[in-house]
């Protein structure tokens, strides 16, 4: 396990350093950052229908949507130790906009239910 906790570090660290990446006046591929983008790339699908189907709200509320996903994430991965890898992902979940993520799933809420 350590191994691949060690490569993905490796991984992301040269990724950063080296600027490989498509960002364009300080956003990427339309978001706020890369770590926005990553959020919705992984739950942006599903996450319109989920409120949907759980909640009767017209909007979805930021700090909501951050608790929920990093629960998610969570339960998903094994709790890591206190590290350099563990630092890296919680400084990504505080990188997010988690206002434009909340903004653009209610609006697919409202496409969902017009549809």
């Amino acid at each position: 396990m350590y191994t691949l906790l060690y490569l993905l570090t490796v991984v992301y660290i040269n990724a950063n350093a080296t600027g490989v990446n498509t960002m364009t006046d300080a956003t990427y591929n339309g978001w706020t950052n890369k770590e926005t983008w990553l959020v919705n790339l992984w739950y942006g699908d599903a996450l319109p229908e989920y409120f949907l189907d759980c909640q009767c709200r017209e909007e979805i509320d930021a700090l909501e949507l951050r608790e929920h996903v990093q629960d998610i994430a969570e339960l998903s991965a094994p709790e890591l130790p206190a590290g350099l890898l563990s630092d890296f992902i919680n400084t990504c979940f505080s990188d997010v906009d988690w206002h434009q993520l909340a903004e653009s799933i209610t609006d697919a809420m409202q496409d969902l239910r017009e549809h």
